[in-house]
């Protein structure tokens, strides 16, 4: 009884710690005394800022009438129109600046707290759990997209994600299931398109190599078997994911026509050939943080040509 006691303890330590840490690091934010860059305020606050307006005022988010002389806000994926945490921090907090803000590192700590209970779930320390999450937030992702909250979006709800499925998968458990099935179902609720999708089939691939290459010794089950769980828990994911996003896919593919080029296939040309990883962005696989000191001679892009590692990296993959 005392060994489960000292295990809770350590977890929640564990847990104090890194927010603590990481609160204290974005302190400087959280007090406004600096500001987020580039798309993070000249696009998804002023987003925000609508959405909180719209709210408090009693009404709902459908058209915006200042943005390219009116388009439909609630047919913009990037938008948090259904977003929970968006729709509170709204109504809750007078300050747009302030509740964006909120938004922005509230997201960002939950990836980290979901990345402590997935590495826990692996069977790592506390201490190890700690630095997997440190790493995981102040990674060359969270860096280099810092400025995209519908990234960051996607990277706060991705460890949870494949901690329930696999969790599903492990126990047969259908719960878990659909837990990962909500978890990637909100994501969607402002979350880059793009990203939610290639999430989808990252964790399919994920899960079936896992499945295929790991087997625990005290697990009677055949192959198949576990084949199996993957299908069901990716299916119930799957539908979930739809039910949930359909209400802004909808909107997206049908109402968003005609006012933004996004629903039609992107150039082939420019998809390949813009924003190439040039050699001098190469560096950016051992420091993330040489394109945002660098930018200017190195030509690099922070967000599209960032290599999204750190040196860090190797040995703790290691």
């Amino acid at each position: 009884m005392s060994k489960l006691k000292t295990i809770k303890n350590s977890r929640v330590l564990t847990i104090i710690g890194f927010s603590v840490f990481f609160l204290v690091l974005l302190s400087p934010l959280l007090m406004l005394r600096v500001e987020p860059k580039w798309d993070a305020i000249d696009y998804f606050y002023p987003a925000f800022s609508y959405l909180a307006d719209s709210i408090r005022e009693g009404g709902f988010p459908l058209w915006d009438p200042f943005t390219n002389s009116g388009y439909p806000y609630h047919a913009d994926p990037q938008c948090n129109t259904l977003n929970p945490l968006a729709i509170a921090l709204g109504l809750l907090v007078s300050s747009t600046s302030l509740g964006f803000v909120l938004f922005w590192v509230l997201n960002w700590l939950w990836g980290g707290l979901g990345m402590l209970y997935m590495a826990r779930n692996f069977g790592a320390s506390p201490l190890g759990a700690l630095a997997a999450a440190i790493t995981y937030t102040l990674s060359g992702y969270f860096i280099g997209h810092a400025q995209h909250t519908s990234y960051i979006l996607v990277g706060a709800w991705l460890p949870w994600v494949f901690a329930f499925a696999d969790k599903a998968v492990l126990r047969s458990n259908l719960g878990y299931a659909l837990f990962a099935g909500v978890s990637i179902g909100l994501c969607s609720y402002g979350g880059y398109p793009g990203m939610v999708l290639f999430l989808c089939l990252a964790l399919a691939i994920w899960l079936f190599l896992r499945h295929s290459l790991t087997i625990k010794a005290d697990d009677p089950r055949s192959i198949s078997q576990r084949y199996f769980w993957v299908l069901a828990t990716l299916a119930i994911i799957g539908v979930l994911l739809i039910l949930i996003w359909s209400p802004t896919l909808n909107a997206f593919l049908i109402e968003g026509k005609g006012y933004t080029d996004r629903v039609n296939p992107l150039d082939p040309h420019y998809a390949n050939y813009s924003h190439p990883f040039s050699f001098t962005a190469a560096i950016s696989l051992f420091f993330p943080y040489a394109t945002i000191i660098g930018k200017n001679w190195m030509g690099a892009d922070i967000s599209m040509t960032n290599g999204y590692m750190g040196i860090l990296a190797i040995p703790l993959a290691a």
